[in-house]
């Protein structure tokens, strides 16, 4: 392929960092990988991509870009954390808590700023927590909460619809 296409070769190896140096030098592409600078940005790079502005509102870069999630998503994924921290499903809570939290490694490793289309196993994640939510709500004895969660139920498309 890259034999095919020389171009995606430097494109390939520059969105992974690696340049031609570091090949003939692997030690040294290892320290500029893991240099101070590089790592703070990238650590920098996986808290942006928790930032709950970006995630319910869309990227501010983006001129009518839509946001990633709904508002009731979001509120049902709290609630669906709250179901997994208070169960006696320790194994699951830990599988969708540490699956939600790797989600968005490849997207700061590769220095990509709000990159949804690297982290989309994030999306999948937020979304079973968000089912455990609803879950939480319609198993509730609360008539709040029932009321509360049927009102974010019928906001979802509304939201979808106008957001």
């Amino acid at each position: 392929w890259f034999a095919m296409y020389p171009d995606t070769y430097q494109e390939t190896m520059g969105r992974w960092a690696i340049h031609q140096a570091h090949i003939r030098s692997p030690l040294e592409g290892l320290r500029a990988f893991v240099n101070w600078n590089t790592l703070s940005t990238r650590i920098s790079l996986y808290w942006e991509s928790f930032n709950p502005a970006f995630w319910l509102f869309g990227d501010p870069g983006v001129i009518n870009g839509r946001a990633p999630m709904l508002v009731a998503v979001a509120v049902f994924a709290l609630m669906g954390i709250k179901r997994l921290l208070s169960g006696s499903r320790a194994s699951l809570a830990f599988l969708l808590l540490a699956g939600l939290a790797v989600s968005p490694l490849a997207a700061s490793t590769f220095g990509q700023h709000y990159a949804l289309a690297l982290a989309p196993t994030m999306v999948i994640f937020v979304s079973l927590l968000a089912g455990l939510g609803v879950l939480e709500v319609l198993e509730s004895r609360r008539t709040t909460v029932r009321v509360a969660g049927a009102v974010l139920l019928v906001a979802i498309p509304l939201q979808y619809v106008l957001g």
